[in-house]
């Protein structure tokens, strides 16, 4: 679900000089972002590729260098604690995770040494870290999401069946 206005502002801003290219997946909350299919439509540099299936997965991370685990929906609240599933299924197919500081899903990327965590406010550090940062760090980024443990992304059968039979 594509419901965090905010973000989708930091992002729109990010795309619109061409430096980078912005690719969105899932379902808009039309509620959030009442004009989001025309502000699409008017930038050149961000794509809604729209509904997806699980198997679709591998592709679309592997596709992304970036995976946006930001959500400022309930900010204070659920915002601040969460763990997006775009942070495990992007990790467990090799994409690297951008996070704002002082969040859960901030410490749970520095807890791993795994991802990108930015200070606030992201509308001024994420161009700065990729205008900046970005290329230098991106192989060693990448080499960090691919070594992570997939027990810590993804429950294997085994545990799956474990689990089943602890119920």
């Amino acid at each position: 679900m594509l419901r965090c206005a905010r973000s989708f502002e930091i992002l729109s801003a990010l795309a619109a000089d061409g430096s980078v290219e912005i690719t969105l997946w899932g379902a808009p909350a039309l509620d959030q972002i009442p004009d989001f299919h025309a502000r699409i439509a008017a930038a050149p540099h961000m794509h809604f590729r729209g509904a997806y299936k699980a198997a679709d997965l591998p592709r679309i991370y592997a596709e992304a260098h970036f995976v946006w685990a930001v959500d400022y929906f309930e900010q204070g609240g659920n915002s601040d604690w969460l763990l997006p599933n775009r942070l495990y299924e992007g990790l467990y197919h090799g994409a690297v995770p951008i996070a704002a500081a002082g969040v859960e899903t901030a410490r749970w990327l520095d807890a791993h040494k795994v991802g990108v965590v930015l200070a606030e406010p992201l509308a001024e550090t994420l161009p700065a870290f990729l205008a900046q940062e970005a290329g230098a760090r991106y192989a060693a980024l990448r080499e960090a999401a691919a070594a992570l443990d997939p027990k810590l992304l993804a429950f294997s059968r085994e545990d799956c069946r474990a689990f089943l039979a602890a119920l």
